[in-house]
């Protein structure tokens, strides 16, 4: 409800503003299947984080079977979309890494690359609008 106030006097102010969100820290949750049927009519945009996994978490080949996984992940909450609603949504997945927090040296070197390319080719396969890796040359990362 506060997603739809706030998007009923955003648009009221300036008609053609994107409202969006919310953002969910992994797309399969439940509430996002509810806060779509509940707020998909009054939005222009769903975004969702996911990663790879916690820091130092996987070996290589798990690590980067992970990064294959990120597309799908936007094909099912697509999915969910569409049967909230008719609308047009963009979908963005905003944040993606190997692990949610660092630091975490498979993200420095020729993993954190392979990881990176892997992921962005499963995103690019799936049916987000766009994508923002989180965070390449914070110290911690890249």
């Amino acid at each position: 409800n506060v997603v739809l106030k706030a998007a009923a006097a955003m648009k009221k102010v300036d008609p053609s503003v994107k409202v969006g969100g919310p953002a969910w820290k992994q797309p399969w949750v439940a509430s996002a299947s509810d806060f779509l049927r509940t707020a998909a009519g009054q939005l222009d945009f769903i975004s969702f984080h996911l990663y790879g996994g916690a820091p130092g978490d996987g070996d290589v080949a798990t690590t980067l079977r992970r990064a294959t996984n990120l597309g799908p992940a936007s094909d099912d909450l697509r999915r969910r979309m569409k049967e909230a609603t008719s609308r047009p949504l963009e979908l963005f997945h905003d944040e993606w890494n190997i692990a949610w927090s660092g630091p975490d040296d498979r993200m420095t070197g020729l993993l954190g690359a392979a990881f990176d390319a892997l992921g962005l080719a499963s995103i690019a396969q799936s049916e987000a609008d766009g994508a923002a890796v989180w965070n390449e040359s914070d110290g911690w990362y890249g």
